[in-house]
């Protein structure tokens, strides 16, 4: 026999919010990544997250595409992300982009 649950009456918790893109001022550090945006090294995004930024960094310079693909370390108000790439930025946020941390 089935179980029949009575309603509580209760209903469900609206969905979260989207997170909304937010301001954020990048620096570039590093000879190959400043090379592969034509010599600028600080932009001004609207996003969500590092990887929105990877992908619109990326986009608006090709050739800094396939170094991002192979991977770089971004510091986020001093703290470092590697692989990190939903992990959220906050609104005017001061980001650096550099080449991957070696050592162990």
């Amino acid at each position: 026999m089935p179980r029949r649950f009575k309603s509580t009456g209760l209903k469900d918790p609206p969905p979260p919010a989207a997170p909304q893109p937010v301001h954020v001022h990048v620096r570039l550090v590093g000879g190959v990544l400043m090379s592969a945006a034509g010599g600028k090294t600080e932009f001004d995004f609207e996003v969500v997250n590092i990887g929105q930024l990877l992908d619109r960094l990326g986009s608006d310079y090709p050739e800094l595409k396939p170094i991002l693909a192979k991977g770089v370390a971004v510091a986020i108000n001093g703290l470092v992300y590697r692989a990190s790439w939903l992990h959220p930025i906050p609104k005017d946020a001061e980001v650096v982009i550099m080449p991957p941390l070696q050592g162990g």
